[in-house]
């Protein structure tokens, strides 16, 4: 072998560009050199624990015998020791809980050996040390109480930085339990994410009897964890709020907002911190626009202090009832764009997942006009602004009004707004505007003539060039234009290929 291969980092770049499993699997048997570095990338991540059991002796291997999963005698130290050797290298571990949830999916065996090994583990001892020593990142989908027994503290190190908890099953006594532990085990924790399934709620009545209030189990924990910097734990409440404030490193925070089921819009407390990125889930504009000042301690506040206004880098709205009688965008535009400094705002995204409207419901329907996106102008330096809607429509009757926004915002390198439609002669505007322009994710249609009145439009002597763009959503409308749209964006190669293509099928079908 050559000497260039015993070194460790050539070793390690190796590894590093292969992405293959088997191909991992054979470099790992090639020589003990190649042996540790191979098996540490294999087993880096983990979504399954039938791939780790595969190690053991087969007569420990688990069986079927009665419709579920079993190991066929008890694991003893040598296959603990086994095992070890394996889930050492562990730093990402996803465990899915929920039996029929994943048999309907088809994973039923899978799963049930996953949790057939959690319980194996929860009972045991295991000395010494931890099992998952290097684990940073875990991840429990639709956990049970077996499934829940992972976040003991003699199973995962103390190296753990990411936890999600989502949608338990039927195990809400023990999941909040093992709350206050967490800041004990696992001190060193920079993401919580707990779904507690009251995300469910915002496109639908809340049941009187569901509390969505943070439990006080949780606020403790989330009290307690002192290098937090990314949180999303469905509702919060002010005495959380104002442990973020204390973070220096808080990056990110996600917060559900149902409307009249929260207290900490009207407790009187000190300023909030607004924590660079903020995510808001909210059932309607105006719950969104209130909380959004009150974070922020409202702007009026800051002008009488003398305060600076919040350095708010990425804003992320998700409204799920944005059709509700009264309710409009502007509401929360405008709370942006006096409540949040406009030199560091760069990502702006609001989306709609909301879908299937009622006639009754449409009725009610508030488009997205001009007005609505008006205060968004003051936000100079975005470089990405995505309005995705389900049905809602944006502009309608008006799509040249985009032309009057865009000029605001000369640093965008990424546009996305749906449902919109452009022709080819917007398109060209809209490049020309927006030179840095590297994804454009609007819907690009050909109208009757327009390749034409292009071609005899002295405007249009000089077409603008954008080498960034490399995808397009197109329709067959485009077809007359495809010499023009590869002059405007030379890197649409695939894509206006693929639009050929699928042209030509359709062609052979017809004849």
């Amino acid at each position: 072998m050559h000497r260039c291969l015993r070194i460790l980092d050539v070793i390690l770049q190796i590894v590093h560009w292969i992405d293959d499993d088997r191909s991992l699997t054979r470099l790992a048997r090639v020589c003990k050199l190649f042996q540790d570095p191979a098996l540490d990338a294999l087993y880096e991540e983990i979504d399954d624990f039938s791939n780790l059991v595969q190690c053991l002796p087969e007569s420990a291997l688990p069986v079927e015998p009665r419709g579920y999963w079993g190991f066929q005698r008890e694991l003893g130290p040598n296959d603990w020791e086994i095992l070890s050797e394996y889930t050492s290298r562990v730093r990402s571990l996803h465990v899915l809980g929920d039996e029929w949830y994943l048999h309907a999916s088809g994973r039923y065996q899978n799963v049930l050996s996953s949790r057939c090994i959690c319980r194996a583990l929860s009972e045991k001892t295991i000395c010494p040390g931890t099992l998952f020593p290097k684990l940073q990142m875990l991840r429990l989908s639709r956990p049970d109480s077996v499934v829940l027994s992972m976040v003991r503290s003699m199973l995962l190190g103390s190296r753990l930085l990411h936890l999600h908890l989502l949608h338990p099953c039927g195990a809400f006594p023990e999941f909040y339990q093992e709350f206050p532990k967490l800041a004990e085990h696992y001190p060193f924790l920079e993401t919580l994410v707990i779904d507690l399934g009251h995300k469910d709620y915002l496109s639908q009545t809340l049941p009187d009897e569901l509390d969505v209030e943070p439990t006080p189990e949780l606020v403790v924990c989330v009290c307690q964890l002192k290098h937090l910097r990314v949180v999303d734990v469905g509702t919060v409440n002010h005495r959380m709020l104002e442990r973020f404030a204390t973070l220096t490193r808080f990056d990110q925070l996600t917060i559900l907002l149902l409307s009249d089921h929260f207290t900490w819009l009207s407790v009187e407390a000190s300023c909030y911190r607004i924590p660079p990125s903020l995510i808001l889930e909210a059932d309607a504009y105006g719950v969104a626009s209130q909380a959004l000042r009150r974070l922020t301690n409202s702007a009026s506040s800051h002008v009488q202090r003398n305060i600076p206004l919040p350095h708010l880098h990425r804003l992320r709205l998700n409204v799920t009832w944005p059709y509700s009688p009264g309710s409009r965008m502007s509401e929360f535009s405008s709370a942006l764009a006096h409540c949040v400094s406009s030199q560091y705002l760069t990502d702006i995204s609001i989306e709609n997942p909301c879908a299937g409207l009622t006639e009754e419901e449409h009725l009610h329907w508030s488009p997205v006009n001009y007005e609505d996106l008006m205060p968004f102008t003051r936000f100079g330096n975005l470089t990405r602004l995505s309005l995705e809607y389900t049905q809602t429509p944006i502009l309608a009757g008006a799509r040249e009004a985009l032309l009057d926004l865009l000029p605001h915002w000369p640093c965008l390198e990424m546009l996305c707004i749906n449902p919109f439609v452009l022709n080819v002669t917007m398109l060209i505007d809209v490049l020309r505007i927006l030179p840095r322009l590297s994804e454009f994710l609007i819907k690009i249609n050909m109208e009757t003539n327009e390749p034409d009145s292009i071609l005899h439009n002295s405007k249009y002597l000089d077409l603008p060039t954008n080498y960034r763009i490399t995808h397009l959503q197109l329709d067959d409308t485009l077809l007359p234009s495809f010499f023009l749209l590869r002059q405007l964006l030379p890197n649409l190669k695939q894509c206006i290929l693929k639009l050929l293509m699928t042209a030509l099928d359709s062609n052979c079908i017809q004849k």
